[in-house]
């Protein structure tokens, strides 16, 4: 980041907020992908759960 407080991709480029929303954007997509993985790990859980001696199939 140059003292102007952007990024700039080539030298002697004017900051461009391009760089800033793309490198911003990532977070509400790491937020979907890390959220996605919890709610599979419980689903998981629950179907463990469900199978054992006291489940609900006995």
């Amino acid at each position: 980041m140059s003292l102007e407080g952007g990024f700039q991709g080539r030298c002697n480029k004017l900051v461009d907020g391009c760089y800033s929303f793309w490198v911003g954007g990532v977070f509400p997509l790491i937020e979907a992908e890390l959220e996605r993985q919890r709610w599979r790990t419980k689903r998981q859980g629950v179907a463990v759960v469900g199978e054992g001696e006291y489940g609900w199939g006995k």
